[in-house]
C-alpha cells in the first residue's frame, strides 16, 4: 500500500514537513517509509513542487496510517491553507479592494475563526480530516491545493460565509481606525465603574446586555449598537466578557476588542451562550 501526495511550493513542502516530524516515530512504528522528491521549479528553488511518498508493506496497519494521514494533512490545510483561501476569495469576489481593506477583511476571518465560541475551526478540522480519510481510501495519489478547491466544497462555503458576513457590514469598519482610537483614548484616561460586563450575541441577530449578576441590562439588535456601546463607555467594565454564538456582529466585535483591549474575554462556550 502507497500513497503519494503532492504539495506546490517549498514553503508549503517545510510546513507540512513540520507536522509529519512530530509524528515520525509514530509513522515509523507502523511500518512507514517516506520518500521526498523535489520537481520542477529550474533555478527558483521556491518554485519547487514536491512529491512525498509513502509507502508501508505491514497491510495489517493500512487503516491506522490512512487515519494519520489524513489527519495531519487535515491540520495543515486548517491550520495554514485558509489564508490562502480567504484571499483567494477576496480577489475573486472583490478584485477592487484596497490591499490594507483587503488585509482588514482577512485579519478579521481569521480572528472569527481561531477564536469564535463556536469552535468553526475544531469542526472545519474535523470535516476535512473525514473527508481526507474517505479519499484516501478510494485514491492513493492526493495534490493538496487541488484537493481543497475541487473536493471540500463544504469547508470552501463556510470561509465565505465568514467572509461576506463581514464585507456586508462593511459600513461598521469605515473609518474605524480613528473610531477606535478614540475608544481607546476614553476607555484608557477613566477608571473601571464595573468590575464585569457580559455581552452575549445570539444565533437570532440580537445581543443580550448582563450585570455581573448575570442580570439582564437590556436587548437589542442592529438598532441599539449605539446604545450598547454608549452604555459600555459609561460603565467602563473592568472586565468584558463577549458570548459568541452568532456571526452577525463580527464588525461590532472586533470594534470592542480593539477598544478594551486586555479587558475583553472571548468566551469558548457557557451556560450564559446558551440564552
Amino acid at each position: 500500500m502507497s500513497w503519494t501526495i503532492c504539495v506546490d511550493s517549498a514553503k508549503e513542502y517545510r510546513e507540512i514537513w513540520q507536522l509529519f516530524r512530530i509524528n515520525l516515530d509514530y509513522m515509523c512504528h507502523l511500518g512507514l517509509n517516506i520518500l521526498v522528491q523535489p520537481v520542477g521549479g529550474g533555478k527558483n528553488k521556491e518554485k519547487q513542487k514536491y512529491i512525498l511518498f509513502f509507502e508501508s508493506k505491514q497491510q495489517e496497519n493500512k487503516e491506522a496510517l490512512k487515519n494519520m494521514l489524513a489527519k495531519i494533512i487535515a491540520q495543515y490545510i486548517t491550520d495554514s491553507k485558509y489564508i490562502t483561501v480567504f484571499d483567494w476569495f477576496l480577489r475573486q469576489e472583490k478584485p477592487t479592494l484596497s490591499f490594507d481593506k483587503r488585509e482588514l477583511v482577512k485579519a478579521r476571518a481569521i480572528d472569527f475563526l481561531k477564536n469564535s465560541a463556536g469552535g468553526w475551526q475544531n469542526q472545519y478540522n474535523y470535516l476535512v480530516e473525514v473527508n481526507l480519510a474517505e479519499y484516501l481510501n478510494q485514491e492513493n495519489w492526493l495534490n493538496i491545493n487541488g484537493f481543497i478547491y475541487f473536493r471540500l466544497t463544504e469547508y470552501l462555503q463556510g470561509l465565505k460565509i465568514i467572509l461576506q458576513a463581514i464585507l456586508n457590514e462593511e459600513k461598521y469598519f469605515e473609518q474605524e481606525e480613528t473610531f477606535i482610537g478614540a475608544l481607546q483614548d476614553f476607555i484608557g484616561s477613566r477608571p473601571s465603574k464595573r468590575e464585569l460586563l457580559h455581552v452575549i450575541f445570539t444565533a437570532d441577530a440580537q445581543f443580550n446586555f448582563l450585570d455581573e449578576k448575570n442580570n439582564s441590562i437590556f436587548t437589542g439588535g442592529w438598532e441599539e449598537v449605539d446604545l450598547l456601546i454608549e452604555t459600555l463607555l459609561k460603565e467602563l467594565p473592568a472586565k468584558l466578557v463577549l458570548h459568541i454564538s452568532s456571526k452577525d456582529f463580527l464588525p461590532l466585535i472586533y470594534v470592542l476588542k480593539q477598544a478594551f483591549k486586555e479587558r475583553v474575554t472571548i468566551c469558548t462556550g457557557c451556560k450564559l451562550c446558551q440564552l
